[in-house]
Parts: C-alpha cells; sequence; structure tokens
C-alpha cells in the first residue's frame, strides 16, 4: 500500500498537512500535545514506550502517568481526526506509541539538514527560508526536553542562513542577503555572525552610514540588553566599513 504524504512544519507555528486539510497549533491548543507530536515524530523510526513519553511529558512527576498519557493520546487523536479520517496519526503498540507506518511523513526540521548538505541554490533556498525562517515552535523553548531541541535546530537554521547570505553577498545580491540575515535575527538577535553579513552586505552595497548604524545599534544592544560588548572579530568591522577590506 502506498503511504500517504503527510507535511509537518515545526519552524513557527507548528502546521500539519494532508489531503484532507491543514491543522496548526491554533486548533490543537495544548502545549503537552504540541511536544507529544514533536517527540513522535523526530523519532518516529523507533518504538516509543509509555514509560519514556511520561517523563517527557511530565518531568516533575505525575500522580497516575499512564492514565493521563493514554488520555492525552485519545484527546490529540480526536484533535486530528478532520485532516486523518482513514487511519490514526498516532496508534498504540504493545504499551508503546508509534506514528502510523501508513503515513510518510515531510518535516521542515529534517529537510533543512539534508538541503543543507548540498550545493547552494539561492532560488531553492529561498523557497525553503520563505516558509521556514522562524524559530522552531517557540512554546517549547522553556520545556527540559524542548529547549535542547529548540537550540539544535535554530542552530542549525542560523548556520544555514548565514551560508545562503554569504553566497547572496558574493552574487551581489544585497537586498536579499540583508532581508533574509534580518529574517534570522529573529530567531537569534544575538547572532553575530548574521549581523556581520548585513554590515557586509551595506558596505559592499556603497551604504556605509546604514553599516555604521546597524554596527553601532548592535553594539548598543548588546551593552543595554546583556551588559556585555560583542566580540574583537565583531569590533573590528568597524574598519572594514571604512576600508571596504578585512584588516
Amino acid at each position: 500500500m502506498k503511504q500517504k504524504k503527510v507535511y509537518i512544519s515545526f519552524f513557527g507555528i507548528l502546521r500539519i498537512r494532508t489531503e484532507y486539510g491543514i491543522l496548526t497549533e491554533n486548533e490543537i491548543n495544548s502545549n503537552q500535545m504540541k511536544k507529544l507530536i514533536a517527540y513522535l515524530v523526530l523519532n518516529r523510526k523507533s518504538l516509543i514506550s509509555a514509560d519514556i513519553l511520561t517523563a517527557i511529558l511530565w518531568p516533575q512527576g505525575n500522580e497516575d502517568p499512564y492514565a493521563s498519557l493514554r488520555g492525552l493520546v485519545h484527546r490529540l487523536k480526536k484533535t486530528l481526526k478532520p485532516i486523518f479520517c482513514d487511519d490514526d496519526f498516532i496508534i498504540a503498540k504493545n504499551g508503546s506509541y508509534i506514528i502510523n507506518p501508513l503515513y510518510d511523513l515531510v518535516v521542515d526540521a529534517e529537510q533543512l539538514y539534508v538541503i543543507s548538505k548540498y550545493k547552494i541554490s539561492t532560488t531553492g533556498a529561498k523557497a525553503f527560508l520563505d516558509s521556514s525562517c522562524y524559530p522552531f515552535i517557540e512554546s517549547l523553548a522553556n520545556d527540559i526536553w524542548g529547549l535542547p531541541v529548540c537550540t539544535y535546530y535554530n542552530t542549525g537554521l542560523i548556520t544555514y542562513i548565514c551560508t545562503v547570505v554569504t553566497k547572496m553577498i558574493k552574487d551581489e545580491d544585497y537586498d536579499d542577503a540583508i532581508k533574509y540575515a534580518t529574517k534570522g535575527l529573529v530567531i537569534d538577535h544575538l547572532s553575530e555572525e548574521l549581523h556581520l553579513l548585513i554590515i557586509d552586505a551595506l558596505t559592499e552595497k556603497g551604504c556605509r552610514k546604514l553599516a555604521l548604524n546597524h554596527y553601532e545599534n548592535t553594539i548598543k544592544m548588546f551593552q543595554n540588553e546583556y551588559g556585555t560588548i560583542p566580540t574583537k572579530h565583531f569590533l573590528s568591522a568597524k574598519y572594514k566599513i571604512f576600508n571596504n577590506k578585512e584588516v
């Protein structure tokens, strides 16, 4: 039997799309359900035991974890039913849970690590970033399990953005370089590399005053919000703005 495609976006608003429609985190409206989806999807090659799931979902403990897990799965299945009309998305198997193998998942967070291994095509990169240049499910960032997961995928996305923007600058596509570097700063506004790329793009474009303004505003942001200053590498960008060359 041919697997049915399911498209899942974790960057930005959690979004699940099937042939029957789209469901977003607004309809799901539960951080526990979102965490359950994320964990099962990202670990779908393994059968996940109830013990592991209860430890992930209720790290501080739960009076009746197994009943709570069954209840959560039941509510999630009911929530997902409008876009999984034929077969359940999550199935139980011998006291464990797994994503139904009838579905073939296309996950943006996983696509990132596939496309980042190949030669950068700015056309393809723009298409990906236009839909996925957002933080990994922000509501999970304060969770014991979610924080390192968000950090991992956000770091990967920032690395990819920097690679793409560097190529854009090399190709003299300065406006798009600034556009996508700025979008990346929404994910990590402390990324020195993204700030430096914006400064480089503005300098190469001939907008030295704007480059200097961005340089000075970045230093103020570090000082006022975090009581620190950027690294020496960042501070040396001032010389490049005036000399238009590395020092």
